[in-house]
């Protein structure tokens, strides 16, 4: 029966994303916010059998390669993270706790179908030098040598910027099937955030977030 509903739910994700797209009303608030530039939430995915879901967004190139140096613990939000910095410069916002798992997996479902998600990727283990001899929060989740298991890295990507906090009913993208249909895929895999979402909206030229990029005006 639940595999049943999935179904349907994700067939209706595809039948809101044919519907018409942008009213005049949300055209003039995503001007208002962009100003000469454009907006996006979703785009044509094209095969989607094609995608590789194991390293979603990124894909292979972009995976984070050890060693890792610690930069800073991150106090936002409720779960324990912190910065680090791979071998080839790239810095890397590192998650700890429960969510790690099915949030980088929820990446993958909605990157499917053609909505715009932070390049995020799943380590099985993990190990950062530098790291401070007590973090404020997950020192638990730190063994004693310093090892950690089932971690999330999210990729900084340049030029982003933190522009706003994301609101379902007060958002430049309402009254679009892209929306819509992402309303869709957050029932399908059961991720909720009634609350305004602390990840915000931000820009920059990659447009790539799970709740919509809009890249700088030009």
């Amino acid at each position: 029966m639940y595999k049943n509903r999935q179904i349907v739910m994700l067939f209706f994700a595809f039948v809101v994303l044919s519907f018409p797209g942008t009213s005049k009303a949300a055209n003039k608030t995503l001007d208002a916010i962009v100003g000469n530039g454009s907006a996006a939430l979703w785009r044509n995915p094209g095969d989607i059998a094609s995608r590789n879901l194991f390293y979603g967004s990124g894909g292979k190139e972009h995976q984070p390669h050890a060693p890792f140096t610690f930069i800073k613990e991150d106090l936002d939000g409720t779960n324990p993270k912190f910065e680090v910095r791979d071998r080839d410069g790239v810095k890397w916002k590192v998650k700890l706790g429960e969510e790690t798992r099915p949030e980088t997996v929820a990446t993958r479902f909605v990157w499917a179908v053609g909505y715009f998600t932070d390049e995020d990727y799943f380590l099985p283990s993990f190990r950062a030098e530098n790291m401070p001899h007590h973090l404020h929060r997950g020192q638990n989740l730190i063994a004693s040598d310093g090892s950690m298991r089932n971690v999330r890295l999210k990729r900084s990507l340049k030029n982003e910027k933190k522009i706003g906090h994301w609101r379902w009913r007060q958002d430049p993208f309402t009254g679009t099937r892209e929306l819509n249909g992402l309303k869709v895929m957050m029932a399908l895999i059961n991720n909720w955030e009634p609350a305004p979402s602390p990840k915000g909206t931000s820009t920059h030229t990659a447009t790539r977030s799970l709740f919509g990029r809009l890249p700088p005006a030009m």
